[in-house]
């Protein structure tokens, strides 16, 4: 949370949100367009990556195009963000230039570098990245569930036949009561 709070402007806020909140990868926060998130669901759909150099791929896996629940804490960053942002009509990426066009993947990486040093984050032993803050979301979402093994939770719930409405109900009920990203 502090990373996040520390990231400058509300438009790097919601990039290193989407990483530490969802779980997505810089492809992913790069792909992602205001037509994939409903804020009245809670939900973000994953449908794309953006490679370094521009080209639009599916996610990295068929697993990867998903649903993603919004935590509430980034809800409130995409909305503050959406309230900001000049460009918020599909198809404009989330987190844009003022041109409108996708920000390039050093600059999300310089972003998370600088809300580091901001956040005191940077002389840490282990190293801060957006693959830690995808690995902590998978952690913290491993957690809620509250097995110590995490593979008997992928086991269990990767068949899961919810529908993305229950599943998002399920995990942010989860969260709430665990304290995850208020």
């Amino acid at each position: 949370m502090r990373l996040v709070a520390t990231a400058g402007t509300e438009r790097w806020q919601a990039a290193i949100g989407l990483a530490g909140y969802a779980g997505l990868r810089l492809g992913e926060v790069r792909g992602l367009r205001w037509q994939d998130i409903d804020l009245d669901a809670g939900l973000l759909h994953v449908r794309r990556s953006l490679q370094p150099d521009g080209t639009r791929t599916p996610p990295k896996t068929e697993a990867g195009k998903r649903a993603v629940p919004l935590l509430p804490a980034l809800r409130r960053l995409l909305v503050a963000w959406r309230l900001r942002s000049p460009h918020t009509r599909p198809p404009d990426p989330v987190i844009c230039t003022a041109e409108g066009r996708p920000v390039q993947e050093r600059n999300l990486r310089r972003a998370l570098d600088a809300a580091k040093v901001a956040a005191g984050l940077d002389k840490t032993e282990k190293r801060l990245s957006s693959h830690s803050l995808r690995y902590a979301f998978a952690s913290a979402m491993a957690k809620i569930v509250g097995h110590a093994d995490a593979g008997f939770t992928l086991r269990l719930y990767a068949k899961d036949g919810r529908d993305d409405a229950a599943l998002t109900a399920d995990v942010l009920d989860r969260a709430a009561r665990a304290g995850v990203a208020k």
